[in-house]
C-alpha cells in the first residue's frame, strides 16, 4: 500500500477534475489521511485556523493519491488541536476544536505552508508561530 503524504496545498473550492474531493466522505480510510496530515504539519511547523483553510486560497492539503481534504471549521480545528494542542494551557474538554476552528488561539500566530514545504498553489505566507 502506498504511504500517504501531503504533496501540495490547493484551493478549498478547486474544481480541478484530477483532484478527488473530500476524504471526509470516505471515513473507512480517513485515519491514514489524518495521520499523514498531522505528521506533515508538525514536520513543517504549519498551523492555521479553519477559517483560513476554507477562505484563503491554497490551504487545503492534497495527498499523494490525488485526494484533497476540504473540511469544516470544527473538523479542521480538531486536526490542528491534535497537532498543536500541547501548546494550549488548560484546554477545555469536549471543545478542543474551538481553539483552532475559526481563529488562532491567544498568543499563537498562524504559520502557513510555503514553497519550501512542497508545491503551493495560490498560498501566501505569514511568519511566526
Amino acid at each position: 500500500m502506498l504511504k500517504l503524504s501531503v504533496v501540495k496545498w490547493v484551493d478549498y473550492y478547486s474544481d480541478d477534475p484530477d483532484i478527488e474531493d473530500d476524504v471526509v466522505e470516505r471515513l473507512y480510510s480517513y485515519e491514514e489521511y489524518r495521520q499523514a496530515l498531522i505528521a506533515h504539519l508538525r514536520k513543517h511547523m504549519i498551523c492555521f485556523a479553519g477559517f483560513d483553510h476554507q477562505r484563503k486560497g491554497g490551504f487545503a492539503p492534497l495527498f499523494s493519491d490525488g485526494t484533497k481534504l476540504a473540511t469544516g471549521f470544527r473538523h479542521w480545528g480538531d486536526i490542528m488541536f491534535e497537532a498543536w494542542g500541547e501548546r494550549i494551557d488548560n484546554p477545555k474538554k469536549g471543545v478542543e476544536y474551538s481553539y483552532f476552528a475559526w481563529n488562532m488561539p491567544d498568543g499563537m500566530k498562524a504559520k502557513y505552508p510555503t514553497a519550501s514545504h512542497q508545491q503551493i498553489v495560490g498560498a501566501a505566507n505569514e511568519s511566526g508561530f
